[in-house]
């Protein structure tokens, strides 16, 4: 899944905006489940600044901040899992839908890789 389909994900089923720049604590909480998302689960690979950059700019420092306090969150704060909990088993089977295609791909890469490998060999043979 990337990060564009679960920023979509998290905006529609919470009817908020990720990147508008507020300091309201709601909205802080599902941009820090937004920033467990991307980082953990998306497909696209991202570093911490580009997930950032991903919802207006925040810096990678904030998604790391934004990262350790949704762990501390969720395992502590009742409240705060509940609240989550509903869309998180949504969002799971979309989640492993995607690993078993993920899977596939690595996996044709792999083949892609080790055909490539195998014709770099017989040429350095030829050469030698």
């Amino acid at each position: 899944m990337t990060t564009k389909r679960i920023k979509q994900l998290v905006e529609d089923y919470f009817n908020v905006d990720l990147s508008e720049k507020t300091r309201k604590r709601n909205i802080v909480h599902i941009r820090f489940l937004y920033y467990n998302l991307a980082y953990n689960h998306a497909s696209d690979g991202m570093s911490l600044t580009a997930v950032g950059n991903t919802i207006g700019g925040f810096d990678h420092a904030t998604v790391l901040y934004g990262l350790r306090q949704y762990k501390n969150l969720y395992e502590f704060d009742r409240d705060f899992r509940n609240r989550f909990n509903p869309f998180l088993n949504e969002v799971e089977e979309e989640l492993s839908k995607d690993s078993v295609e993920t899977k596939r791909t690595i996996h044709r890469q792999i083949r892609r890789m080790k055909q490539r490998i195998f014709q770099m060999e017989k040429q350095l043979e030829e050469i030698s």
